[in-house]
């Protein structure tokens, strides 16, 4: 799908799964705190099973909660996704708890997110870690509510903000045109995240029930589209078997 990175959601609380699903060659997966039983220990587990691919493993956090995102961030995946947005101050605190100075006043701690004190940045300064950490690991707030939508420019020219992962059916309920993911006001308002987006070099996201709909996001321009899940994948392989 052009250059588009394909990717998938991770539900099932198998950190094999997650690893065969980087060998199939998804370029990155999105292991699902939120809509899933996931614990901080199984998502540290998805991290270390998918290590060969640091840059491959995003947490969608449970919440904004400083001690949620902290705890995330210092497992040192790719990157988290906050859900449930709605302010542009809600914004700002999660970039305080998130980036480290100056972008942010993120706790530090040297555990996995510093190679547990062996990061070879830290020997030449701990300005030059906080400024490796703070472009490696990305942070991305979802627009899935009107209160995101209504700020979507503002949030796009937040420093820390790295992207943003559209919820299309949330966003749709929030529009009161639940599924109605054709519809020209869902359609309009997917358009309005993309070129903030855009217009800011920030990484888009958005999640796709089917190839059909992530082509059609991938010829918008989309970077990142999330194709599923894992447990739609092996429902779907097992009824073909039985068929």
């Amino acid at each position: 799908m052009l250059s588009t990175k394909t990717g998938t959601f991770c539900q099932l609380m198998s950190p094999v799964a997650a690893e065969s699903l980087c060998l199939a060659g998804f370029d990155f997966l999105i292991a699902d705190a939120e809509h899933s039983a996931l614990s901080d220990a199984a998502l540290l587990n998805f991290v270390h099973a998918t290590s060969r691919w640091p840059e491959k493993l995003f947490i969608r956090v449970r919440d904004s909660l400083r001690s949620t995102l902290l705890r995330s961030m210092d497992m040192a995946p790719a990157g988290i996704i906050i859900p449930d947005v709605h302010t542009l101050e809600e914004i700002k605190q999660i970039v305080r708890h998130t980036k480290y100075y100056p972008l942010g006043h993120r706790g530090v701690a040297f555990g996995r997110n510093a190679a547990y004190g062996m990061d070879p940045t830290l020997k030449t300064g701990m300005e030059n870690f906080f400024s490796g950490v703070n472009t490696r690991c990305l942070v991305i707030p979802q627009c899935e509510t009107l209160g995101a939508l209504d700020n979507i420019e503002q949030f796009c020219a937040i420093d820390g903000v790295d992207g943003i992962f559209v919820g299309p059916y949330d966003l749709s309920v929030a529009c009161n045109l639940p599924g109605e993911l054709r519809h020209p006001v869902i359609q309009e308002a997917i358009a309005r995240i993309l070129r903030a987006c855009k217009s800011q070099q920030k990484i888009a996201m958005i999640f796709a029930a089917d190839k059909v709909t992530a082509t059609a996001y991938a010829q918008q321009g989309f970077d990142y589209i999330a194709v599923g899940t894992d447990t739609q994948f092996m429902l779907q392989g097992a009824a073909t078997l039985l068929s």
